[in-house]
């Protein structure tokens, strides 16, 4: 900066010279998952974490104050919607991949970089088989007679049993 002072009835300053190195505005913390997964900062093959399709996901920075918007798939897409207070929703084909991209991004700082979050859809899980009480088996059959009751269940919460009794 260059600078001289002026004012009515006197002789004009000195000329100064004032030299300032200007930081540059410091860079966002980049995005980390809350739940443990590799990341493809080049789009290389990793090991992924396996996700259940509907769970949230978290993500968060160590920057104070920085928000965090984020992408589904493809890598071309543009970055600008805020991920939601209870997480990214996990969605897609089971036993399919689901790619999430994070940035961080604060006020008079620098963006983060982009960071793709790549996990695994689980399985679909196969349903409990009902197990019988009173138990019985196919070599030594449980002795009934007409009138006993026979529970049928399964651990699999709001699964219906379906039955017959003649086979068919």
């Amino acid at each position: 900066i260059s600078a001289v002072a002026i004012a009515p009835d006197y002789d004009m300053s000195e000329e100064l010279e004032y030299v300032y190195k200007v930081q540059p505005p410091q860079q966002v913390k980049s995005p980390e998952a809350a739940f443990e997964t590799r990341y493809t900062p080049g789009g290389e093959t990793i090991e992924t974490s396996t996700v259940s399709l509907g769970s949230k996901l978290s993500f968060f920075s160590v920057t104070p104050g920085a928000t965090l918007y984020y992408s589904v798939g493809s890598k071309t897409e543009e970055i600008t919607e805020q991920i939601p207070e209870d997480g990214v929703t996990v969605e897609g084909n089971y036993g399919g991949n689901f790619v999430v991209r994070v940035q961080a991004k604060k006020e008079n700082m620098t963006e983060s970089e982009i960071i793709t979050f790549v996990y695994k859809i689980a399985d679909k899980e196969m349903t409990n088989a009902p197990t019988a009480t009173p138990g019985t088996n196919a070599d030594i059959p449980t002795v009934v007679i007409p009138g006993n009751k026979i529970l049928l269940s399964t651990t699999t919460n709001g699964a219906y049993i379906f039955y017959t009794t003649d086979g068919s």
